[in-house]
């Protein structure tokens, strides 16, 4: 990947400069800002985009998941191997005090879970927009108390030898 910025290092690891430069990848930066957020819209919390037809993610004790975050693909700059389009969510349990990490078996979705759904129906009247059954759940101690609308920004930086990449 060619990219057409100066990198910034520090002068003592300027004789790795083209090293550097040749590991180069791009990441997308996001911030999240307290804001009244529509059901379509990439943000932390709030109420997420369900389909009609969808129910919504339960955890092992069949209480509603807390949505965590969700990402709209086109409020997202383009990066390869991501989807251009659709949308990506990450749902957790309110109740459990890991949000549905399981250190023995990480894959198990049953105290969280993770959605994508390829095609946003933006109609009102196809997607669920009465959330009344989640505000009877106890939040006081969730996570996220508010919604954040996310703003998203492309970036270009170097490995870092935590990244699997790294040789």
């Amino acid at each position: 990947m060619k990219n057409t910025y100066q990198l910034q290092i520090p002068k003592k690891l300027e004789q790795y400069r083209n090293i550097l430069e040749e590991s180069v990848k791009p990441y997308i930066k996001v911030a999240g800002t307290k804001a009244e957020t529509t059901l379509f819209e990439s943000k932390f919390g709030g109420y997420p985009y369900l389909p009609i037809d969808q129910e919504h993610p339960k955890d092992s004790n069949g209480q509603p998941m807390m949505l965590l975050a969700q990402l709209n693909f086109e409020e997202m700059p383009q990066v390869e191997y991501m989807p251009q389009k659709g949308m990506l969510q990450f749902f957790v349990s309110a109740s459990d005090e890991l949000y549905g990490a399981d250190f023995d078996y990480p894959t198990i979705q049953k105290d969280f879970r993770i959605i994508y759904h390829s095609t946003i129906i933006e109609d009102l009247n196809k997607v669920i927009t009465d959330f009344s059954y989640l505000n009877t759940l106890e939040l006081g101690d969730f996570i996220i108390p508010e919604a954040a609308k996310l703003k998203f920004e492309l970036g270009y930086q170097p490995v870092t030898s935590r990244d699997y990449r790294f040789e």
